[in-house]
């Protein structure tokens, strides 16, 4: 299942936070569906990607480029959320800060900067993950 619009009503509801002890993931049954949802408890608030849309992990590109740029959350004392650029067996991890992938050659990480599907993939990852 997958997120498809948000659409704002103008009414007001009453919502509940949910913290299951020692798990991480679990499924909720919603009307017919059940959804994955993601347990927040524990989490740094200022880790990469604990404000952001919660997803296990998102293909960002579209298929048939090569290549995939991927969003994923944070794992609670493990790791922050990350955006990354596979191709094959090779993964680069995006810094933030820098605005790069990590140890990407040079002449890949120019070709992949300048390409506007990597350009969107980086964008839309930054939302998820709650960076401006």
């Amino acid at each position: 299942m997958e997120l498809v619009a948000v659409t704002a009503t103008g009414q007001t509801a009453t919502v509940h936070n949910l913290n299951v002890a020692d798990l991480h993931s679990y499924h909720v049954q919603t009307g017919d569906h059940w959804v994955l949802v993601h347990n927040m408890c524990n989490v740094d608030p200022d880790m990469l990607g604990a404000k952001g849309t919660q997803v296990m992990s998102k293909t960002l590109t579209k298929p048939g480029l090569g290549y995939r740029i991927d969003v994923e959350n944070p794992a609670p004392g493990v790791r922050p959320g990350q955006l990354h650029y596979q191709r094959d067996a090779e993964k680069f991890l995006y810094d933030f800060d820098t605005e790069a992938f990590r140890e990407m050659p040079e002449s890949l990480q120019r070709e992949v900067l300048r390409d506007p599907h990597a350009q969107r993939a980086i964008a839309k990852g930054k939302t998820y993950l709650g960076v401006s």
